[in-house]
């Protein structure tokens, strides 16, 4: 049963959880958002360990991906039966990821917002070296499904881009796509089991949000960062929608003096990742 106030649950933290990756990790990471599909770029960087593109390199939204290798904090939590979905991810870094290494992850719940409808849990997950070094910080909202009406807040919403967008990229998902992500970490049957997806409500299997926005950034690095994921020092977005592996999407782009604002679009035109955010280093538009 949840707690009469949900916003007692401030301050809830998990014990300290040691994460570790390979060079193999980060090269199946990178395949699951789509790099090497595109006959039109080299992604060799993000492919091939010590190619003739040089050294390996991460993908700045692996990061949130290394967060699913912890002890969920979340399921922890008392929220009762109510149904819970991802609704929104941000990742900050300190500095590019690395391709392989040894973290230390510590989360807890930093916030906790009404709609009215249902309840926002906000935990933020710190990711330091052994070491003590921060590499990032992954904040994480999850939308509760009928937990609202407590007299919370409504979570802040930033002001965005009232303009056309500067640019579109085509950014198609393919049938298997959900089927080779899950092997990054998130293995719940919703993404791969039909009769669990029917059972959740969905005709049949869904992308996960976080293969939305891994493949939106890599997209992202080629449009703004020339290629290189280690210019992005921040990424995030909002999960407005749901996509059926195979659907041909759209990402808009309008370009900012941190990097860009971004939305991600369905075959039909609606949004199904809102609000997305990504800041690189030195950028200027």
């Amino acid at each position: 049963m949840r707690p009469a106030d949900p916003r007692s649950l401030v301050g809830t933290s998990s014990a300290p959880s040691t994460v570790s990756w390979t060079v193999d990790d980060t090269i199946l990471y990178a395949i699951a958002v789509g790099a090497g599909r595109d006959p039109r770029r080299s992604e060799l960087d993000l492919t091939v360990e010590d190619s003739s593109a040089g050294a390996l390199r991460a993908l700045p939204s692996m990061a949130a991906a290394l967060c699913l290798r912890t002890p969920s904090l979340l399921r922890s939590l008392p929220l009762g039966d109510h149904p819970v979905v991802h609704a929104h991810q941000t990742v900050e870094l300190d500095g590019p990821v690395p391709p392989a290494g040894v973290a230390v992850l510590e989360s807890s719940v930093t916030a906790v917002h009404d709609t009215g409808r249902g309840a926002i849990v906000v935990t933020t997950t710190t990711a330091t070296t052994p070491g003590g070094d921060r590499l990032f910080v992954a904040t994480s909202q999850a939308y509760v499904i009928g937990a609202g009406g407590f007299g919370g807040a409504p979570p802040p919403r930033a002001e965005r881009a009232e303009r056309a967008p500067d640019q579109e990229v085509e950014m198609p998902t393919w049938p298997e796509q959900a089927l080779l992500y899950r092997l990054t970490g998130d293995r719940n049957l919703l993404h791969a089991d039909p009769v669990a997806a029917r059972a959740s409500g969905f005709p049949g299997p869904i992308l996960h949000g976080l293969a939305t926005l891994g493949t939106a950034t890599r997209l992202l690095v080629h449009e703004l960062a020339e290629g290189d994921p280690r210019l992005v020092r921040g990424l995030g977005g909002r999960f407005s929608g749901t996509v059926t592996p195979g659907d041909r999407l759209r990402l808009r782009i309008w370009r900012n003096a941190a990097g860009a604002e971004f939305e991600v679009l369905g075959p039909d035109g609606s949004p199904l990742l809102k609000e997305g955010d990504v800041r690189l280093v030195g950028h200027s538009v």
